[in-house]
């Protein structure tokens, strides 16, 4: 009896698997006649599709086969000549003027991981109704999509091979003003984590006064001296170091696609995720006095909705993925947009997450304000009052996931650490949002991502903010 095929299931963002298991020649191919039938049947094949790729085992020879089915599919398609960025490829979609774009990326997953992400037209991740009709296609019968795929096919559409990264960095340059960071004097610390966004913020801040030292800035698909290329603090132990050791200004890590961003102080310290959205927020409301909108995660902070209060905004919730959030930043022409993973996104730039134009972002924070990364945090406490975040990830089983519910359903509810529950919200999808007083919050959902239960809180010490977390995994009673 023939072996039943992989049902493909895109999570939060792109559809991820192990290489050389689910993440396989077949799947591919199943992946790239599912995109090929989407644009067709949609009338927009004859725009074409970009597609790149990250710095991971095999990648370079996946993208060119995808290239290879669409072009046979009578598809053109533009190649990137080398590794690129995540928001490089989202840039190239608009800059080409193409139906879609795909890249072959785990982003910052480990290195056993590769993965298949799918952008729409305006360079974003591709909505939810969209990527449904996208897993059907891709799921059904393989021979069928084939057969269907190449009916009307005479010969293949030319692959156009194009440095992708110029006409992005020349557009960075338009964005933002740069030339007031380049003549700062600041020693600015990043970390590539060994990905696809080595070089990117040299290039753009080189030739003046400012220095920047790169570190794990070589390729490199093993992603060694860490978990995974994922920009949070237990795997920033050498960028750590290395502000101190340098006595830099600032540090800037990129993830293994350069999504995400993750930032150390001064004195190489981290700072959350949702402080760095948080901060990037103010800057853009009060430094550069602009307003908008602004699209935020059922997992961003809490000191968003104080922003929103203080300079009169609207304010935007979605699930987690950007797959909700990239459509509403250009309907509602949003200031920013972010979720806790560290991808944000802003107006000026591609309705996408971009860890390199968010980090040029606080850059451009810190010299038209003139403080640094601590005291920057300290004035954003100064208005909407002190935050502290956490997340722990823990390894859980599929058949777990069903249970984590019935669990909470009984046992949360009273108090968690010393903060009175408020409301408990078991309506999510995949998660449970439970509310605090005082405008706190946590949070228990599976990864989208990974074979993870990942457990968030936001409080207002960071004792108290452990306390809950121990608290909801001893609730749980998951062992990790």
């Amino acid at each position: 009896m023939a072996k039943k095929p992989l049902q493909i299931k895109f999570g939060t963002d792109g559809w991820r698997a192990i290489i050389d298991r689910e993440f396989n020649s077949d799947n591919l191919q199943r992946c790239a006649l599912g995109v090929a039938k989407l644009l067709k049947d949609g009338g927009i094949s004859e725009k074409g599709v970009v597609v790149g790729y990250d710095t991971r085992l095999n990648s370079k020879e996946s993208a060119q086969q995808v290239a290879e089915i669409i072009s046979n599919d009578g598809i053109k398609v533009y190649l990137s000549e080398n590794p690129v960025p995540t928001p490089v490829v989202s840039f190239n979609v608009v800059k080409h003027n193409v139906a879609a774009g795909i890249v072959i990326t785990a982003s910052h997953n480990s290195s056993i991981w590769n993965g298949f992400k799918f952008k729409s037209a305006n360079g974003t991740s591709a909505s939810v109704e969209v990527i449904n009709k996208l897993e059907s296609y891709i799921n059904e019968s393989p021979d069928s999509l084939h057969t269907n795929n190449q009916a009307q096919v005479k010969k293949p559409a030319p692959i156009h091979t194009v440095n992708f990264s110029q006409g992005y960095i020349d557009d960075i340059n338009e964005s933002l003003n740069l030339s007031m960071i380049r003549q700062s004097g600041l020693k600015i610390a990043v970390d590539s984590m060994h990905g696809a966004g080595s070089g990117y913020i040299s290039t753009l801040l080189s030739g003046n006064e400012t220095r920047v030292l790169e570190i794990r800035n070589n390729p490199n698909p093993n992603f060694p001296d860490m978990q995974q290329p994922e920009p949070i603090a237990p795997n920033l132990k050498p960028l750590r170091d290395f502000v101190k050791s340098e006595k830099a200004d600032v540090g800037l890590a990129l993830d293994g696609d350069a999504d995400r961003l993750g930032i150390l102080d001064e004195k190489g310290e981290f700072l959350s995720t949702l402080n760095t959205f948080s901060l990037l927020c103010l800057h853009m409301l009060d430094t550069k006095n602009l307003r908008g909108p602004i699209i935020k995660s059922i997992t961003q902070s809490s000191m968003i909705d104080h922003l929103a209060k203080c300079y009169n905004i609207e304010i935007f919730q979605t699930p987690v993925g950007f797959k909700f959030i990239g459509p509403l930043l250009s309907k509602h022409n949003a200031l920013a947009g972010g979720e806790e993973s560290g991808g944000y996104a802003f107006r000026g730039n591609i309705p996408e997450r971009d860890g390199i134009f968010s980090g040029l972002l606080f850059l451009e924070m810190m010299v038209m304000t003139g403080k640094s990364p601590s005291k920057l945090l300290k004035w954003l406490f100064s208005k909407v009052g002190e935050h502290h975040y956490d997340r722990i990830d823990i390894p859980l089983a599929d058949n777990q996931v069903p249970l984590l519910k019935e669990i909470l359903v009984e046992k949360a509810s009273g108090k968690i650490g010393d903060l009175k529950v408020t409301k408990v919200d078991y309506s999510l999808e995949n998660g449970v949002f439970i509310s605090l007083e005082k405008g706190y919050w946590a949070l228990i959902r599976p990864s989208g991502t990974e074979p993870l239960v990942r457990i968030y809180c936001e409080a207002d010490t960071k004792s108290r903010t452990t306390q809950i977390l121990i608290n909801l995994k001893n609730i749980l009673n998951i062992k990790d």
